[in-house]
């Protein structure tokens, strides 16, 4: 092989011009790796934005069901305190009547009071 100046010129060219399809792949596979990475960052950034959207939610559903068991307790108490007003009504219902039963004994005029009874040891229970 002889050395020549067109030769060198030509393998020169070459190399270079190898150097620069190499040289702009490599750009082209940055732009790509760059392009690649900023996807991927707002991919990531999106899946964080719903994860806090979950997490947001779920805290949220936690306070309307501790609303809901609070509200339950709150009827449970109202129930429980107008079954106890419906008893308390019926037994002053039946005092008052055997109230008013010993208040029927009596007889008033006006000269004077006086307690009726069908026997003399009848005695009155309330």
């Amino acid at each position: 092989m002889r050395f020549s100046l067109r030769n060198a010129k030509l393998k020169t060219k070459l190399i270079g011009g190898f150097l620069v399809v190499v040289v702009l792949t490599l750009i082209g596979s940055g732009v790509a790796f760059w392009g690649m990475d900023t996807m991927s960052t707002a991919a990531h950034e999106a899946v964080q934005r719903a994860k806090d959207a979950n997490t947001a939610q779920a805290s949220n559903a936690t306070q309307i069901s501790e609303a809901i068991q609070g509200i339950a307790q709150v009827t449970e108490q109202a129930a429980a305190g107008s079954e106890e007003m419906a008893s308390s009504s019926e037994e002053l219902g039946a005092q008052a009547s055997a109230l008013q039963t010993l208040v029927s004994r009596f007889k008033t005029d006006n000269s004077s009071s006086s307690f009726e009874t069908s026997s003399a040891t009848e005695t009155a229970t309330v």
